[in-house]
């Protein structure tokens, strides 16, 4: 029996005994049973537990085994909105956000779809695959063709769902009352599937512009005169603004949840916003902004544990203050477990997995997007890989093999296109940092 069993074996038959140990032998051989079940079920107690995005758990002790299954509802995220207007922006950072708390979460993009359609017309050089004619709402050929791609492109995203994923999010204008009910008539074939339309507006035109300006360098015109291209681009923005219908009181009607964003989130209207996918939607996108600021990140000072190899602080359970080779040493099949599934695995006696970290961290990164302000962050290793991890975007089965060394200082710099990274390290001998 462990130290840990021991001790709490211990005091459990004190406890049931009385100091005076006056009880009978058939009492003691129950209270040590009791005892014995008490700290077994401590060391279970949170082992198994079942967290939508997956499943946390660790190996010790017997018991049913959770099943992984395809809990809860779908969401279908359909982004509404003019050109230029912050849509690709709002379904990046919702994509990031969602997949870092272990939601399977993609984006099909609609002009992605249709600039692959086109890519055998032979386009000559300098020139855009679509100009701006081909968004004139007049034009019918035009317009029966991107209402087809729009659709593949959602049966595209229905099938993925249907394949394991959970937030499918389409990335497109749907600019017109007609193609927002196609919409929902398809997905609402899918009973488990719930859909939330995103609309976002801009009326700042210094965003306009930059956006603009972001779009020239774009799949679209990357390879134009920027001048001309500007000059298409404007031209269908006027095209997508004869025929745009934005979000009313008509659409309520059809009982459906939407959010509209106004200059990136300084305004927000919801209606009738249901479910818990949706409602994290919600309350991320609200606490958005643009302003430039400095989140620098770094790991506490060396300390005598971290000489010494043994762990803590973020908690391990039955294992903290252990090395790593004394827990093979004493739970060699939780040593493999764990460093087979790192992520995932939760120490016995109320450890922290990196999902559990994740989640509990959640509020840091809500303040941390809406903050406007420059930050200094002083934390473990555990935690500066998760927050890395978010603003960088990394695959989930690398965070906890992130290399996040000592003496080393981020800088992470949040862009209209994603995050900037910078990193500092400290060299002892100069006593100064150099960027690494």
């Amino acid at each position: 029996m462990s130290f840990f069993k021991q001790n709490l074996f211990n005091d459990c038959n004190n406890d049931m005994n009385g100091s005076n140990g006056s009880k009978s032998n058939d009492t003691e051989i129950k209270s040590n049973n009791e005892a014995e079940a008490f700290s077994l079920s401590y060391l279970k107690h949170h082992r198994y537990s079942l967290d939508l995005p997956g499943i946390v758990q660790s190996k010790l002790g017997a018991g049913p085994q959770p099943q992984l299954g395809d809990a809860g509802p779908k969401l279908v995220v359909v982004m509404v909105g003019l050109p230029a207007r912050g849509k690709s922006y709002i379904t990046k950072k919702l994509k990031r956000y969602l997949t870092w708390l272990q939601y399977e979460t993609k984006v099909f993009n609609v002009g992605n779809l249709r600039r692959h359609s086109s890519i055998n017309n032979n386009n000559p050089p300098g020139s855009t695959s679509h100009s701006f004619s081909f968004f004139d709402p007049h034009n019918e050929q035009a317009k029966q063709l991107r209402e087809h791609i729009a659709m593949e492109c959602l049966d595209e995203l229905i099938d993925w769902l249907k394949k394991g994923g959970r937030i499918g999010i389409h990335d497109a204008t749907n600019s017109t009352i007609t193609r927002r009910k196609l919409i929902m008539k398809r997905i609402q074939r899918e009973s488990s599937f719930k859909i939330l339309f995103i609309e976002s507006i801009c009326t700042d035109k210094k965003v306009l512009e930059k956006n603009m300006a972001l779009k020239l360098s774009g799949p679209d015109y990357k390879n134009m005169d920027p001048e001309e291209a500007l000059n298409d681009f404007r031209k269908r923005i006027t095209n997508y603004e004869k025929a745009y219908e934005t979000i009313d009181e008509q659409e309520e009607l059809e009982n459906i949840q939407y959010c509209k964003l106004i200059n990136v989130g300084k305004k927000v209207i919801a209606h009738n916003i249901q479910g818990f996918l949706s409602g994290q939607c919600i309350f991320y996108l609200m606490n958005l902004n643009l302003v430039d600021r400095q989140i620098w990140i770094t790991r506490h000072g060396e300390s005598t544990d971290n000489i010494l190899g043994r762990i803590g602080g973020d908690s391990s359970g039955v294992c903290e203050e252990m090395t790593y080779q004394q827990i093979e040493e004493i739970y060699p099949e939780e040593y493999s477990i764990r460093k087979s599934n790192k992520l995932y695995y939760r120490y016995p006696g109320m450890g922290e997995s990196y999902l559990d970290v994740i989640h509990r961290i959640n509020p840091l990164i809500i303040e941390l997007e809406r903050m406007t302000d420059n930050i200094l962050i002083v934390t473990h290793r555990v935690v500066l890989r998760i927050v890395l991890a978010y603003f960088s975007d990394v695959e989930k089965e690398k965070i906890p093999h992130m290399d996040v060394p000592l003496h080393t200082v981020y800088c992470l710099q949040p862009k209209a296109y994603g995050t900037e990274l910078l990193k500092w390290v400290w060299d002892e001998n100069e006593d100064l940092f150099f960027q690494g």
